[in-house]
């Protein structure tokens, strides 16, 4: 069985087309870049400006300040992904194409169905991030409709603009300008996010995949057992090259990612304690924290998976038979093992790994900063 990674996100490319991020080819002086031109600048990017000149110029109180650098530090980091994508999206194709050749197929019905239980257990993952996301999004553009705050003509989140916004339909207008770039970050955040999954996956995926191959040297007699150890030696290379190429596409959007994380996860935690009130506001930070939770999570558990099937290589070449076979190939096993023992990693800025462990590091830091905007908020409210 062919399987063809492309076909398995055929959905994020759909969704990457729509926000302007998957031209084709590349881009080009026509009617589809002048619209991507559009979505990501003038939507993405300039919602970003917009919000961020609210936290610059405004002088409102701790809850609209915090609540504005959340949606600010969102933004950014989503207009970041977004033209980090677009300048690395040929290395992504050669990704694409990589991770098709006949070296990275599965090579029997067991190899065969570990795939496809792993394609599935990234639609179910895919799936729960949107759904989380959705919610997020709904939230935000009902609230002012749900607090009847429309009425004062407030918006989903705070922005300035170099006009008088509440007038009719300027109003009307600037609300749909904040849901479009709402729903062009949801998009980016949703599709990029669950692509680097993929590619952790991919990457664990294989080493399962050389792993069951490496256990099974002995059982095809069609071709010596030093002939196949090569085989599985190439295709160790090409593991690392891919994980390489995958790092060094990702590598700043990732670590953004984690460092924007830890701040908003400390910011939601700080506005979901001081709400009085169980209503749809407390309802939208839970869902905000709930999505960043789960974005975060979905880096490290993937990545964690790399680190942990990439462990079993070694052990894997020793299960097999090579007992009967000459001293050549005992020699050749060795040095393999002894190659195979430095544990694959995805490391981002050469700082940390993309594991369970850095999961809980950046809890621990939203909750270090969530305690000191607290400490600092009861501090000044003393006074």
């Amino acid at each position: 069985m062919l399987v063809k990674w492309s076909s398995v996100i055929k959905i994020n490319i759909f969704l990457l087309k729509w926000v302007g991020l998957w031209p084709g080819e590349k881009y080009q002086l026509n009617v589809y870049s002048f619209y991507a031109f559009t979505v990501i600048i003038l939507i993405l990017c300039g919602q970003t400006l917009s919000t961020g000149l609210t936290l610059i110029l405004g002088s409102g109180d701790v809850d609209t300040f915090t609540e504005t650098l959340f949606v600010v530090n969102i933004e950014f980091m989503t207009a970041w992904k977004a033209l980090n994508f677009a300048l690395n999206r040929k290395k992504f194709i050669q990704l694409l194409n990589a991770i098709d050749k006949p070296m990275f197929q599965p090579r029997n019905d067991k190899q065969v169905t570990l795939v496809l239980r792993n394609i599935d257990g990234w639609r179910v993952m895919f799936k729960m991030f949107a759904i989380s996301l959705a919610l997020s999004l709904i939230f935000t553009g009902l609230l002012p409709i749900f607090t009847k705050t429309y009425k004062q003509r407030k918006f989903p989140y705070e922005a300035w603009y170099p006009f008088d916004s509440s007038k009719f339909p300027i109003y009307q207008l600037c609300y749909m300008y904040q849901m479009a770039s709402a729903s062009t970050l949801v998009v980016v955040i949703l599709n990029v996010d669950t692509l680097v999954a993929a590619m952790n996956i991919c990457i664990g995926l294989q080493c399962d995949l050389l792993c069951d191959n490496l256990r099974n040297l002995h059982f095809d007699t069609s071709k010596s057992m030093n002939q196949k150890l090569i085989e599985c030696i190439k295709h160790h290379k090409s593991i690392i090259s891919f994980a390489e190429k995958f790092r060094q596409a990702f590598n700043w959007s990732i670590f953004l990612q984690f460092f924007i994380s830890s701040t908003s996860l400390a910011i939601v935690m700080f506005k979901i304690s001081r709400t009085t009130n169980y209503g749809s506001e407390y309802y939208r930070f839970i869902s905000f924290a709930c999505s960043v939770l789960v974005q975060v999570f979905i880096y490290c558990w993937f990545g964690n998976e790399v680190i942990v099937k990439s462990e079993k290589i070694p052990y894997a070449l020793f299960e097999c038979d090579w007992t009967p076979e000459p001293l050549e190939v005992k020699r050749s096993m060795i040095i393999f093992i002894i190659r195979t023992q430095r544990i694959l990693k995805i490391t981002v800025s050469y700082m940390f790994d993309l594991s369970l462990p850095t999961f809980l590091s950046i809890l621990k830091t939203g909750w270090s900063y969530f305690a000191f905007m607290n400490q600092v908020t009861e501090v000044n409210t003393s006074k």
